[in-house]
């Protein structure tokens, strides 16, 4: 097969891919438009953020998501470092709707209090689908590969810790490198190119110490300062 039967091939099957995402695309926004009600009245509701004393407040009696140690070690990172910043949703007797690992995260921290917004004007079973509706939704988005190329290196760049964001570094490396074969294998093999983006020497230096200073952070948590 010559190299022009090859790029007939993958041209051939970059639409293939393209078609199927279209045709996906569409029927995703066909069963949204069954799934549409009627406006509900309060549509803007008025909210207010207000303090609360995490001892008050209660995580509801269903866990619908498995709590994660390291999820909510990585929420108080961000936290610590950019500060308490998206309020937990609150309705009856003070059980929390939403962030359930944001309040862990608060107790690890050791603070007194929370941001909350009450959701008082939702019935209880509206504040049900409330609770599922903020867990799922967020997960059915999809991230622009590209955009979120172009975020992480500037932020590299300006030498900023990016996993407080909750990307792993080989997760940021993936993206960086590329969605190619070669930079995929060489992450699956650990043997990690130095990105093209990174032309210069002092790229490459920023590159290299992020890691080096991610790994070091892992390893206190894992051992403890004397482990």
């Amino acid at each position: 097969m010559d190299k022009d039967d090859l790029r007939r091939d993958s041209l051939r099957e970059g639409l293939k891919v393209k078609g199927r995402s279209r045709r996906e695309a569409a029927a995703r926004g066909a069963e949204a438009e069954k799934g549409s009600r009627p406006r509900r009245n309060d549509i803007l509701p008025s909210l207010r953020i207000e303090p609360y004393p995490v001892d008050a407040l209660k995580s509801h009696v269903r866990k619908l998501r498995k709590s994660d140690p390291a999820h909510v070690r990585e929420i108080a990172n961000s936290v610590s470092t950019l500060g308490f910043n998206v309020p937990l949703l609150v309705g009856k007797d003070n059980v929390v709707v939403d962030g359930d690992s944001r309040l862990e995260a608060a107790k690890l921290l050791g603070l007194s209090s929370v941001p909350c917004i009450r959701v008082d004007h939702l019935d209880e079973t509206e504040q049900r689908l409330l609770r599922l509706a903020v867990n799922r939704l967020g997960e059915k988005g999809f991230w622009d590969v590209g955009e979120l190329e172009a975020e992480f290196r500037e932020l590299i760049i300006a030498d900023v810790p990016i996993e407080i964001s909750g990307f792993g570094s080989d997760e940021i490396d993936q993206v960086v490198i590329g969605g190619n074969e070669d930079g995929y294998e060489a992450q699956r093999s650990g043997k990690r190119p130095v990105p093209a983006w990174l032309p210069f020497p002092d790229l490459r230096r920023r590159h290299r110490s992020r890691r080096r200073q991610t790994a070091h952070a892992n390893r206190c948590r894992a051992h403890g300062p004397h482990g």
